[in-house]
């Protein structure tokens, strides 16, 4: 599932609709989440939508992958084919493109390309058909489409193992950085430290490589999101199992994984964030000042996850550039939530989509098992701003009746007192001035859900936040 904002004001998402044999299922929302149109692409077959963007004529141009040979898709090579559709602004279906050879070759992003010209990144186990070889098992596979989908240039990547990509970035002179995941350690590919590195491969812009690089440990390990630092050097986020070689501070079976590295591509600092279950990045968006913050999925109760609702979470935090935790906070429901991918609204409000199969917790309107879910959340401000004072406390933490906020003896004037549930929204707004002498104020908290919540207070010198759980 892929989110993308419109130029003409809202977003456009794709996914896949129906159990057993599915379609695409491609979505137009307006700026407050309302469906403006949808449509479905497919045939009788297994077919799934991976990724969208918009062309310069206002329409959209979709990648994923199945196994129609009738209905929207034709042309059929082998088991799995990747396919191309172009749409109209208003959603029409203007065509479809079948690639691939006898094996199985699966789409996972498109990217535009200057000139009216698109990449896409994906994998192959095909070596005839439209890919020019095969090192053993899945290879990486780049294709140069223009916009009407014809094959400008291709490249087939990887050794004997199987051999990803996930995201990629291009660069001012028209190179591609592209990263991923590598079992490989021969044909194409460097050798590696595990069973699975997270791997970046260098192409020029048309698509001969000229550099790769591994990181990572004994385990697995994989990168989901790339960023190229404006001031030089890079930033990756997603999973790994390791806990030697590079990682260090592996908290459980799978942590979400930050890398920083230099324009050398040596590392610079790593992360690991989670607990001790299974915890990995989806997604992740570079911030003004020069962190990331990571949409990721969690199943852990421990860790550096402040809360958690059950299953699977939407795990959403913020590193700074250093790599500090921020803040975080947990979305979903007591059964499986996941999120795929997530966009910057403005600098500090953000999408996040996934799928859900909750029914309570921060999920509502669910209509029965995998449901898409969108959430918009922000503004959230950083936990370093809450212990810059000492004297701003709030107890009891979990609270079942009532909590006491501290605001300090030496707090005067007015201030403002806002408490935001788990999305951002505001429940409650109280103004006025702190009790003389103690500057304690009781908040009735007996009403409210078991969840967890932000404290938000205002005072002349700056705004705090703290969270609250309210739990019996």
């Amino acid at each position: 599932m892929a989110i993308e904002k419109v130029s003409s004001g809202g977003y456009i998402t794709i996914g896949s609709t129906g159990t057993g044999d599915t379609d695409w299922f491609i979505v137009r929302l307006d700026s407050i989440g309302n469906t403006m149109w949808q449509t479905t692409i497919g045939g009788s077959g297994y077919d799934v939508g991976m990724d969208l963007l918009e062309t310069a004529d206002g329409g959209f141009l979709a990648c994923g992958y199945g196994t129609s040979n009738n209905g929207d898709f034709s042309g059929a090579h082998g088991s799995h084919d990747l396919h191309i559709a172009h749409l109209s602004p208003s959603g029409v279906l203007q065509w479809t493109r079948t690639y691939g050879g006898s094996g199985m070759d699966l789409a996972h992003a498109i990217r535009p390309y200057p000139g009216s010209r698109a990449v896409v990144i994906a994998t192959s186990t095909s070596g005839d058909g439209d890919p020019t070889h095969n090192n053993g098992d899945e290879d990486l596979w780049v294709l140069m489409l223009d916009y009407m989908g014809s094959i400008l240039w291709q490249r087939v990547i990887g050794g004997s193992s199987t051999d990803a990509a996930f995201d990629l970035v291009i660069r001012a002179d028209g190179s591609l950085r592209i990263a991923g995941a590598s079992g490989s350690n021969d044909g194409d590919v460097i050798p590696g430290s595990g069973s699975q590195d997270a791997w970046v491969v260098d192409l020029d812009s048309v698509g001969n490589l000229i550099g790769q690089y591994k990181y990572g440990g004994s385990a697995d390990d994989g990168i989901r999101t790339i960023h190229e630092l404006p001031g030089g050097g890079w930033l990756y986020s997603g999973s790994t199992c390791s806990n030697d070689g590079m990682v260090t501070g592996n908290q459980g079976w799978s942590d979400t994984w930050v890398l920083h590295t230099n324009d050398q591509d040596s590392l610079l600092w790593q992360r690991c964030l989670g607990g001790s279950a299974i915890d990995g990045a989806a997604r992740s968006i570079l911030t003004n000042e020069g962190g990331l913050v990571v949409a990721a999925v969690s199943n852990s109760i421990d860790g550096d996850i402040s809360q958690a609702w059950g299953g699977d979470d939407f795990w959403i935090f913020e590193l700074d550039g250093s790599g500090s935790l921020l803040w975080d906070i947990s979305l979903g429901g007591s059964a499986g939530d996941m999120p795929y991918d997530m966009l910057a609204v403005t600098d500090s409000t953000f999408l996040i989509a996934g799928h859900t199969l909750s029914t309570d917790g921060n999920v509502i309107g669910h209509h029965g098992d995998h449901d898409g879910w969108i959430v918009k959340i922000g503004p959230l401000v950083t936990g370093a701003m809450e212990q810059s004072r000492s004297s701003y406390r709030v107890w009891p933490n979990p609270a079942s009746s009532f909590v006491l906020l501290d605001l300090g003896m030496e707090m005067k004037g007015t201030w403002d007192l806002r408490l935001l549930d788990a999305m951002g929204r505001e429940i409650r707004d109280v103004n006025g001035v702190p009790t003389a002498g103690n500057g304690r104020i009781a908040i009735d908290v007996s009403t409210l859900p078991e969840a967890s919540y932000l404290l938000q207070v205002s005072m002349v010198e700056g705004t705090y936040f703290t969270r609250l759980v309210v739990a019996r």
